[in-house]
């Protein structure tokens, strides 16, 4: 990771367009060419991130999300702007529109494949490995060719193996966190999706119904 001066990292991001910000400072930038800047300060001082960032996490899972075959950002470089107390990740975006505009604008006629279809990516993540703690709405995006992808990589771990019922459970209730998502499942059909997430699993079907069982109740 290459480090960079505060005057070196503002002629970067010279005509850039902030794109979301909180109290503490712009988080995502995105540049006059269209390229995507994504700053990280670290959260706390005894933390994790002392040692890894989190933005080499980020760049680490985009790499190995790729390397599975899965859609997601393509970095281009990673540095440290000390003056900033702030690390950032450059990319190209993972052009499409994320879930939750996709079903806001969803015919009738669309939602049962769009259903289906997040069901099953869901559950494809989880035969990979992938178990994605910022998973929810928002952070899935359907290219407009209908292969669905993940954003926003820097919460995620990947175990090399299918998740265990326990993992899977977990990632649930990640992706059941946001008010809004929920109201769309159950909107939509939210036995039908947890039906379409079990039969593309690849669970046992012991496994499977105790999985179904499970998030019927959590539904």
């Amino acid at each position: 990771m290459r480090k960079v001066t505060r005057t070196d990292f503002e002629l970067i991001c010279q005509g850039s367009q902030a794109l979301t910000a909180d109290k503490h400072g712009i988080k995502v930038l995105r540049l006059a060419d269209g390229r995507l800047v994504k700053l990280f300060r670290r959260r706390h001082r005894l933390s994790s991130a002392v040692w890894r960032p989190h933005a080499v996490r980020f760049v680490n899972n985009a790499e190995a999300l790729r390397k599975l075959g899965l859609r997601t950002v393509e970095v281009l470089d990673v540095f440290h702007i000390p003056k900033l107390r702030r690390h950032a990740v450059l990319y190209r975006p993972l052009y499409g529109q994320p879930l939750e505009e996709v079903f806001a604008d969803a015919k009738a006629t669309e939602r049962d494949d769009l259903l289906r279809k997040t069901a099953e990516f869901l559950a494809d993540l989880h035969r990979r490995g992938v178990l994605f703690r910022s998973l929810h709405m928002g952070n899935i995006i359907l290219g407009t060719d209908g292969v669905l992808g993940l954003i926003d990589v820097a919460d995620m771990r990947l175990k090399g193996r299918p998740l265990t019922i326990r993992e899977r459970k977990r990632n649930w209730r990640h992706f059941l966190r946001r008010p809004s998502d929920r109201c769309v499942l159950e909107r939509f059909g939210m036995h039908r999706f947890v039906c379409h997430y079990a039969s593309a699993s690849g669970l046992p079907l012991v496994k499977s119904s105790e999985l179904i069982d499970w998030m019927k109740k959590q539904a």
